[in-house]
């Protein structure tokens, strides 16, 4: 059994045991290495189970960067999605926050000509802020665009996504990653 805080932000070396490699084996990373380059944002699949707290992790993968674990993806049903949600609020050390469809639907996206030198497209969009007033309801994912758990080590991003014509909630996880939407 291996626990996501196990394997997130730690280098290849320290968990190389655990994991399989899907697009390096490890003479092309000692070639990196030795080159004084870092390897490309790269891909593994875990030897073992995976659990998120209590959690079994059925579908997941893991993405390095600079030769250490960046993030680690997982994709849920809604009624594990539900329990874990339930088990990040009942812990207290994460501010959390969510965005419904309507208020993604109703933000402003501006689409305007770049003038400039490059003449490349430039977006631009409103900043979507969270509404504290909103009540938040675990039994009614599907209202929800995006569903965030910030805390001082770890960033949780929950997405409703379509993979394989499967409706399910993608877990998006980063260590000391101030990624926000």
């Amino acid at each position: 059994m291996i626990q996501v805080s196990d394997i997130l932000g730690k280098d290849y070396d320290d968990i190389k045991d655990l994991i399989i490699r899907t697009d390096f084996d490890e003479e092309t990373l000692k070639s990196f290495s030795d080159a004084g380059i870092n390897p490309p944002l790269t891909d593994a699949k875990l030897k073992k189970e995976i659990y998120f707290f209590e959690f079994k992790i059925e579908r997941n993968k893991i993405s390095f960067f600079e030769n250490k674990v960046f993030e680690i993806l997982f994709a849920c049903d809604r009624q594990k999605t539900a329990d874990i949600i339930q088990d990040l609020l009942n812990q207290n050390i994460f501010e959390f926050k969510f965005y419904t469809n309507k208020q993604i639907e109703n933000t402003e996206w501006l689409n305007k000509d770049d003038d400039s030198e490059e003449g490349f497209l430039e977006w631009k969009f409103k900043r979507l802020e969270f509404d504290n007033s909103l009540v938040f309801d675990v039994n009614n994912l599907d209202m929800y665009s995006r569903i965030t758990f910030h805390s001082e080590k770890l960033s949780i991003i929950i997405k409703n996504q379509i993979i394989d014509d499967e409706a399910v909630y993608l877990f998006e996880l980063n260590q000391n990653l101030n990624k926000s939407f």
